[in-house]
């Protein structure tokens, strides 16, 4: 009898014998999952959006410090180069026709030009929050629910389980997290839904600033910006491949993975290697 801290028992195994052969750790994964999605509405009457049916490829078992010691490796240098950085950015955004939303709900309207103050306050921001990572002390708000994962006493890489009780949401719906499910985290390389959620996920309505993070981590290609989880619940279906596997999941799937995302997320596994 194999010990482990996860409930989807058969998922750990498989993850735990794919470490042990060196194929977690910068290799593909592809998962085939509902997606957690967000509970909204009013106590007692809430509805989940976003948890659609997705098939995805991940590069596996990346170190997320090293992600984010590159990030500012890439702002810093950004600013170095041009020292009028933030008017760049807010002529590229006017080009862009870039609006941010002003007003809440119902009565927001996009109508709020983005402006260099928008992106420097961002900018210092996301560096703020970065030194804040890597020197340990950006505490996490969720990070007591979980811990490594574990089989036989063994900590498998890029995966951890979900101890909580469900938190504020405990009992809403059936798809509260629950303890002993395995969370996979890695490089988002390419994904596909396979069934749309019944409520889709509104479409945010930011402000400036929050924007103006979006668009620098996206300009910059920022690596953490790729860093995603997804949830293996016990209770329900999911379907994982590694390795050889994930490649012939690939095109069951119907996924298709461009040039230029595959030389970016080689670029970061070079990154790895010389960590």
């Amino acid at each position: 009898m194999y010990g482990t801290n996860a409930s989807p028992v058969a998922a750990a195994l498989h993850l735990n014998n794919a470490d042990h052969a060196g194929k977690l750790e910068n290799r593909f994964l592809s998962v085939a999952v509902q997606k957690a999605g967000q509970l909204r509405g009013p106590k007692g009457a809430k509805y989940r959006v976003g948890d659609d049916k997705v098939a995805a490829v991940i590069l596996g078992g990346v170190n997320y410090l090293n992600l984010k010691t590159r990030d500012r490796e890439i702002l810093v240098e950004a600013l170095a180069n041009d020292p009028n950085l933030f008017t760049t950015l807010e002529t590229k955004a006017a080009d862009a026709g870039l609006l941010a939303w002003s007003g809440r709900g119902k009565n927001a309207t996009q109508d709020v030009v983005i402006t260099a103050q928008d992106f420097k306050d961002a900018y210092e921001a996301i560096m703020e929050s970065i030194d804040k990572t890597l020197a340990g002390t950006n505490t996490s708000t969720s990070a007591h629910v979980y811990e490594p994962l574990e089989v036989d006493g063994r900590k498998v890489k890029g995966c951890k389980v979900y101890i909580g009780s469900g938190g504020a949401d405990a009992n809403e719906d059936s798809r509260t997290p629950e303890a002993g499910s395995i969370h996979i985290a890695g490089l988002h390389i390419a994904s596909r839904v396979v069934e749309e959620a019944e409520h889709p996920k509104p479409a945010t309505k930011s402000g400036g600033k929050a924007i103006a993070k979006k668009r620098i981590e996206s300009w910059f290609k920022l690596p953490s910006r790729r860093y995603v989880q997804y949830r293996i619940p016990a209770g329900e279906q999911w379907r994982l491949k590694v390795g050889g596997q994930a490649a012939l999941a690939m095109t069951e799937h119907g996924l298709e993975i461009t040039a230029k995302d595959a030389n970016e997320v080689l670029g970061l596994t070079a990154l790895e290697d010389a960590a």
